[in-house]
């Protein structure tokens, strides 16, 4: 049946029907922002992903302060984040980043390889959307959130319909 795979117990014993473990099954999570956010200028703002789709293992806290996706087990990763900031001047940068803690959320590192960034055409006032998507090793406890930036001046806020953070555990 659907989601079985047969399982052997050595040379000449029959085949069986089992349920793969748990370990190798994919995971995956869904989370986006409801309510715009406001977003500093000239500094790195953690994106509040404050809702789920789905979380198919528990990995997403969504609760105020947290917003992070912990790895439930050592493994390939892909990721998707998205964002979308209202009003961003000519001429000015927005970015996006996967900060990771290997520490249990004591502290987070930017992971270079996650960064876009987009610059708005001359002489205009525009709404951009950056997005970053890779693949990630991460170790069982490793946490990942997202952040942005931009230097429009003043604050300006992300648009909630467009804020999106996607992963999916691969396998080993």
């Amino acid at each position: 049946s659907a989601g079985q795979v047969l399982q052997s117990a050595g040379s000449g014993s029959p085949a069986v029907w089992a349920t793969p473990a748990s370990s190798l099954t994919s995971q995956s999570v869904q989370a986006e922002m409801v309510g715009d956010q406001t977003m500093g200028t000239n500094a790195w703002n953690l994106v509040k992903f404050n809702a789920q789709n789905w979380d198919t293992g528990s990995n997403y806290d969504h609760n105020t302060g947290n917003w992070y996706y912990q790895a439930p087990s050592t493994g390939k990763y892909w990721y998707k984040a998205s964002a979308k900031l209202i009003d961003l001047g000519a001429d000015k940068e927005f970015d996006i980043a996967l900060y990771k803690s290997t520490d249990n959320g004591g502290s987070y590192t930017i992971q270079k390889k996650s960064q876009r960034w987009v610059f708005t055409r001359e002489n205009t006032a525009s709404v951009v959307i950056v997005e970053t998507t890779g693949l990630m090793e991460l170790t069982s406890g490793h946490r990942i959130r997202v952040y942005t930036w931009h230097n429009h001046g003043s604050n300006r806020d992300l648009d909630d319909n467009f804020c999106l953070f996607e992963v999916f555990r691969l396998g080993d």
